[in-house]
């Protein structure tokens, strides 16, 4: 077999796949719909984790649990530059959870 052939074979096999993982959605959708209800719950809760490691409620959380107090003092700010980038992608992801991106 040539490889004109063997890729038109190959091309056939996927199309079929494709055909068939298409009826099987149709025929019953409803464990995909699960399986895709999972994955934006799982993206939310991404999202949700990134949003809190942005924001300046972080540092001082990390502080107030992590840091030894009689060491480290607690901060009264975080740099201008990375509030101004961290507010930046919390815009960003904002906008996103409005449909707005």
């Amino acid at each position: 077999m040539n490889s004109r052939e063997e890729f038109l074979q190959g091309l056939a096999s996927l199309r079929a796949a494709i055909i068939t993982r298409d009826c099987q959605i149709r025929a019953n959708p409803l464990p995909h719909l699960k399986a895709m209800e999972k994955r934006c719950a799982e993206l939310e809760d991404l999202f949700n984790k990134i949003d809190y490691a942005l924001s300046p409620n972080m540092v001082f959380d990390t502080w107030d649990t992590l840091c030894d107090k009689d060491v480290i003092q607690r901060p009264t700010d975080i740099q201008g530059e990375a509030l101004i980038r961290c507010n930046a992608a919390l815009k960003v992801i904002s906008d996103y959870n409005k449909g707005e991106s």
